[in-house]
């Protein structure tokens, strides 16, 4: 094999491997946008659940305009996106917290949706990592 042509075969080797590497970046940051997507969507869901707890009466088993006793049912508590709490603060304060499945920019933890509830409005949304 001649100089050139050997010198050509590292050469490509080189680029594939780096093409192959930026590949593989890029569908990571696409697994991270999705999950953050899905948790955003997912969080927006039970605040639709909060809201409609809030509007029924009490003896429709609901909050009577507040969000004191409202729990997430059991299938939103796991998804296929991530876990998710709801802490309920003072009557209409309500914060939905989504950890993810999919590690973060960060490459250790997980990405996470945080949104804050004030006054029966979704206030804030922080998706972190």
């Amino acid at each position: 094999m001649g100089q050139q042509q050997l010198l050509l075969l590292i050469l490509v080797t080189i680029v594939v491997g780096i093409s192959i590497r930026v590949g593989l970046r890029m569908v990571d940051d696409q697994n991270m946008q999705q999950n953050r997507d899905q948790l955003a969507l997912q969080a927006q869901q039970i605040y639709a659940l909060a809201e409609q707890y809030a509007t029924k009466s009490q003896r429709q088993a609901g909050g009577a305009g507040t969000y004191t006793n409202f729990k997430l049912p059991k299938g939103m508590t796991q998804t296929v996106a991530g876990t998710f709490t709801a802490t309920v603060s003072g009557t209409t304060g309500l914060t939905i917290i989504g950890t993810g499945n999919v590690k973060g920019n960060n490459g250790t933890g997980p990405v996470t949706v945080t949104s804050t509830i004030t006054n029966r409005k979704i206030t804030k949304t922080i998706i972190s990592n």
